[in-house]
């Protein structure tokens, strides 16, 4: 299989996001990464939860990313407009 790479990130704001990714050869390859990143996310919401005595997130939803953070904490008229114009989705 392809190596495991986990992406963590911190903004000067101080939000922090992670990414998990695996480069594969061929599609055929894409479903068995798919399997192992969630297994490895998985693992690390268990660390989360065992060092925090709770999970920040869940694996079942996407976090939002840098931009849509910043946009929704900064800018929240500017969020909506992108969420009413459909350029992005509101995260659950």
């Amino acid at each position: 299989g392809s190596a495991i790479q986990v992406d963590l990130d911190t903004t000067d704001t101080n939000y922090a996001v992670g990414e998990v990714e695996i480069i594969v050869e061929s599609e055929d390859e894409i479903p068995q990464a798919k399997v192992d990143i969630q297994t490895v996310i998985d693992d690390l919401l268990l660390l989360l939860h065992k060092e925090n005595d709770k999970a920040t997130t869940s694996s079942s939803g996407s976090p939002p990313g840098k931009l849509e953070h910043y946009l929704q904490t900064f800018r929240p008229a500017h969020y909506q407009v992108l969420i009413d114009s459909g350029v992005l989705k509101r995260q659950s």
